[in-house]
């Protein structure tokens, strides 16, 4: 008659009771994230979404089996979530979308949401008559580095104007490349919005 997984192990450890349960007792993941992985069906629904976003750049959305691999590792250290990912192409459509179309055939880039830390690399493939943005994996990770092309955003609408300045200094002052946009620039805050900013 086959041992017991209980007397397996005290057979092994007769005097150590503690012990040789410790062997087979399941250890509980301290750093697991309590959020929901993600899902076929979430990537579906988060596909035609994107679909409907880049339509009228004539850009069609698909993703990798490695995205769908990757958007769960435990490597993200914190669960990558529906909500951001939608996120992700709305903003990037939003600030980037035309830039994306005119990288043309065979461009590759990352798409980069710093208030999240999330990265997409992705590429662009022709087919057909439009161009197919394969995302190509995913994950979050701080001062993602690449060799090409990087479209980084960071707003959240209910996030003050000030409170974004004051990050970018930051960011400055730790190296990040970037620099501040003077007055007139384009893309730098007019006036009217320091004005408006100042009573966030």
């Amino acid at each position: 008659m086959p041992l017991t997984l209980k007397e397996y192990g005290l057979a092994y450890e007769p005097s150590g009771r503690s012990q040789a349960y410790g062997l087979y007792e399941p250890i509980a993941d301290l750093n697991a994230s309590k959020e929901k992985k993600v899902t076929q069906s979430d990537i579906n629904q988060l596909e035609k979404y994107a679909d409907r976003l880049f339509a009228s750049l004539n850009i069609d959305v698909e993703f990798t089996k490695h995205f769908m691999d990757r958007v769960n590792d435990a490597r993200n250290q914190k669960q990558i979530t529906p909500a951001e990912l939608t996120r992700l192409f709305k903003q990037s459509y939003k600030k980037y979308g035309k830039k994306i179309a005119k990288l043309g055939p065979d461009a590759e880039a990352v798409i980069n949401d710093m208030q999240t830390d999330i990265n997409m690399p992705f590429a662009l493939k022709l087919d057909g008559q439009e161009l197919d943005l394969i995302a190509k994996t995913v994950m979050r990770k701080k001062d993602f580095k690449t060799k090409g092309p990087k479209m980084s955003f960071e707003q959240f609408r209910n996030e003050s104007l000030w409170a974004n300045i004051h990050k970018k200094r930051q960011r400055i002052k730790q190296g990040s490349g970037e620099k501040m946009r003077k007055k007139g620039d384009k893309g730098a805050p007019t006036p009217t919005q320091l004005k408006r900013a100042k009573g966030d």
